[in-house]
């Protein structure tokens, strides 16, 4: 029987600040485009899907930000992320951006980002995921802020 994804409704999940990096064996977590693909399974791909299904809040980095926002809007290779990425409300920790960013659904991180994804907690909705950013994830982590 094939797998099928099964979405929970969001009052049913914890508000929870995530964070999911592709790394290599030796801990690497820089330029995974370069050493990734050969290692995406169906497995990798159901895992995505679930984390797409409880996520509703995208925390970035600076630079993950920029080489996103350079692909992921006009993206037609991997439709299920770019339907996922594109919409869903990203907040950006960066001190050099300004406002308004050109993204979808992209804004700038106000005051300090633990101070900030503090109150993204205290809202309702789903998940709230950092991705790749690992400045971001050691900060959040290292404030207690990282549930998983």
């Amino acid at each position: 029987m094939p797998w099928k994804p099964t979405a929970l409704p969001l009052e049913d999940l914890m508000h929870i600040v995530t964070s999911g990096l592709f790394h290599s064996v030796d801990g690497v977590v820089s330029d995974p485009y370069l050493w990734q693909f050969d290692s995406f399974d169906d497995d990798l791909g159901r895992a995505l899907t679930r984390m797409m299904e409880r996520v509703d809040t995208l925390v970035l980095g600076r630079v993950s930000y920029q080489e996103w926002a350079g692909y992921w809007p006009t993206a037609s290779v991997d439709e299920d992320f770019a339907g996922f990425i594109n919409p869903v409300e990203k907040f950006v920790a960066s001190r050099t951006l300004t406002q308004p960013l050109e993204w979808q659904n992209s804004h700038l991180v106000e005051g300090p980002l633990e101070e900030f994804v503090a109150g993204l907690k205290e809202r309702d909705g789903g998940e709230i995921a950092v991705t790749g950013s690992i400045s971001v994830v050691r900060q959040l982590l290292s404030a207690g802020l990282l549930g998983e």
